[in-house]
């Protein structure tokens, strides 16, 4: 069983990520004349020459002798190093062949269940591609800052759930699933989104990414939602960590609070 998860383009050359049997990541380079087959064709033509083992990496490139078809030039092995350790504040890991996709909202994101933790369903957000572990590594790292937080400041991140390994390496880690919407220009919604900006910088940590993707406002039973009638009590969460830094410039932090109202130009 093979099936392409993802591509992407690195120094110019298609990259893709396969599945293998269903629990294997293998990560492929192709040549760029071949990016003109489709995913299906893609497949087809690499299934009868797929290399056997516990590998890593390859690149394609033309056969010599016929000039079109594709063979493996070179392959990158797992070597027998130890799998590397969990640092930080939570040591749960998760297989990632026990997870059960529902939907992939992003490149980087998919909805998810595990037998661990059944009746819910769950974020996994995943490196991709080997490029994308540093900024799952600073968001892991931000959400251990946020583990000694008092209880109401840890709620405007999604909780955090376990780490995702593959062949001995983290790859991802799953959160609690957040229905939500975008945040508008409304009163209540700006005023949930400073709130939780405002608990953010009372840890002595920056978002580093203000935008209006920043932000998601929690639809479900845990939150309460204008088209509720209910604008109250509005829960904002911060979507992404990966540009959090710790700072105890408060100048950085005012810069920031002024860029969320600048951004939303909502008047009261």
């Amino acid at each position: 069983m093979l099936q392409v998860l993802a591509r992407q383009e690195v120094k110019g050359l298609p990259e893709y990520r396969f599945l293998a049997d269903g629990k294997d990541i293998r990560y492929v380079t192709v040549p760029v004349a071949s990016d003109c087959y489709s995913e299906k064709e893609l497949v087809n033509m690499l299934r009868p020459i797929w290399p056997v083992g516990n590998w890593h990496r390859a690149v394609l490139c033309e056969c010599d002798e016929c000039g079109w078809e594709l063979e493996f030039k070179s392959i990158t092995w797992f070597g027998s190093a130890a799998a590397p350790t969990v640092d930080g504040f939570l040591r749960q890991v998760v297989d990632y062949s026990d997870l059960t996709i529902i939907i992939k909202t992003h490149r980087n994101m998919q909805v998810v269940t595990h037998p661990r933790f059944p009746g819910r369903p769950l974020t996994f957000k995943l490196n991709a591609f080997p490029r994308d572990s540093g900024s799952l590594d600073r968001e892991t790292e931000a959400y251990g800052w946020l583990q000694d937080a008092p209880d109401d400041v840890k709620d405007i991140v999604p909780t955090f759930v376990a780490h995702v390994s593959m062949n001995g390496e983290i790859m991802g880690f799953l959160l609690e699933y957040v229905v939500g919407r975008a945040a508008y220009s409304s009163s209540a919604d700006v005023q949930a989104c400073e709130k939780a900006l405002q608990q953010l910088h009372s840890l002595g940590i920056e978002h580093g990414h203000i935008s209006r993707r920043s932000f998601l406002i929690r639809t479900d039973s845990y939150g309460h939602d204008l088209k509720y009638g209910r604008d109250q009590d509005l829960m904002a969460y911060f979507w992404h960590l990966d540009t959090s830094a710790k700072t105890n410039c408060e100048k950085t932090l005012q810069d920031e609070r002024g860029r969320l109202s600048a951004l939303y130009q909502v008047n009261r």
